[in-house]
């Protein structure tokens, strides 16, 4: 296999914090939301109840809450930190990307994987990392500073074309948000005036 992009990488803290954020932005994007509003509402609970027991109880139940919330990332680290064993012997994960499929090798852990782009799921970026997802069980998260072959910034294409997907974007900023609403809108509102004409056609 002739390499096209290399990557040599290891679990450094700051790859794991980057893995739990991305897990968190995932599968639980509105948790964070969600814990805020509810450590709130322990907050006003605590306000009409004041001058009896219930208020030491509310305003207890909201700063537990929010200190929860606002440390969470650091909770999950430490869980995290425990059990990966490629962050306790910071292993060297070696993975090397040819024109048919890519290759990781792990020495610590015995790893050593032919992969083909068709098994990969998804892929996500964002300014410093690729998260790239093998057959929705294995992540592997890349980042772009840990390229030792190939340009960081052409492996988006090179990706996308290989696996035949877009490589979705992690992070999106409100002014493309606000972009994509607006375009959203214009082609809804095209449709609409389409049926209109075709109702109007047909009434003819």
């Amino acid at each position: 296999m002739t390499p096209v992009y290399e990557v040599k990488t290891t679990h450094t803290q700051k790859v794991l914090e980057d893995f739990i954020k991305f897990t968190y932005r995932i599968k639980y994007p509105r948790v964070t939301m969600h814990l805020l509003i509810l450590s709130a509402c322990f907050a006003a609970f605590a306000y009409f109840t004041r001058g009896g027991v219930g208020m030491y109880i509310f305003i207890v139940l909201a700063v537990l809450l929010a200190c929860f919330t606002l440390n969470r990332h650091r909770i999950s680290f430490r869980k995290l930190a425990k059990v990966d064993k490629n962050y306790q012997n910071q292993s060297e994960i070696h993975l090397v990307f040819g024109e048919s499929e890519f290759h990781i090798e792990n020495i610590d852990l015995d790893q050593n994987e032919r992969i083909k782009y068709a098994e990969i799921s998804f892929v996500y970026v964002d300014d410093n990392n690729y998260y790239i997802s093998i057959n929705n069980e294995d992540l592997q998260l890349l980042p772009k500073s840990d390229f030792v072959l190939g340009d960081p910034t052409q492996f988006y294409d090179f990706l996308s074309d290989k696996t035949g997907q877009p490589i979705r974007p992690l992070y999106i900023p409100w002014k493309v948000r606000i972009q994509m609403m607006m375009e959203y809108r214009d082609v809804r509102a095209e449709q609409v005036k389409k049926r209109q004409e075709e109702k109007k056609k047909n009434k003819r």
